[in-house]
């Protein structure tokens, strides 16, 4: 998911980023010296579920993966058998009933290009709330009689 944009006379290339709620960039995966893909992230999300009022009303809830990029989708399988993430992520879960991780991923370069390596940091968690639900139609008449 690599962003251009015509600029001049010519295509510029912007890698996308991680914004806050004000559009703060706050996290953007890095490349290497040749434009390879050597630093991603991986989002897991806890969010209502909106697909029918009853759903919302019982308090269930999706769980969402969110690779980024190649980097990042070849990480779930290490990420979601890591005790240590697993046990953070519970935790918060303790603490916010709906809420986004941003789970880092490095990569090593090996022969097969880059692999996700090492320890795989939780680098943010976001609180999110019932009414940030609210915009998505046609379920947003659910939400606000909550």
């Amino acid at each position: 998911t690599i962003l251009r944009r015509w600029k001049g006379d010519e295509w510029e290339t912007i890698n996308w980023y991680i914004a806050d709620r004000n559009g703060k960039r706050m996290f953007t995966p890095s490349t290497d010296r040749n434009g390879i893909l050597n630093k991603d992230y991986f989002m897991l999300i806890i969010a209502p579920n909106t697909f029918t009022g009853v759903a919302l009303t019982h308090g269930q809830k999706h769980l969402i993966i969110a690779p980024a990029h190649g980097l990042a989708q070849l990480a779930i399988k290490k990420i979601l058998n890591n005790n240590k993430i697993l046990e953070q992520l519970a935790e918060k879960r303790q603490r916010y009933e709906y809420f986004q991780a941003i789970i880092e991923v490095p990569g090593k370069l090996t022969k097969n290009g880059y692999e996700p390596s090492g320890k795989f940091p939780l680098v943010r968690v976001e609180p999110l709330e019932l009414y940030e639900f609210e915009s998505i139609m046609p379920y947003k008449d659910w939400i606000k009689s909550m």
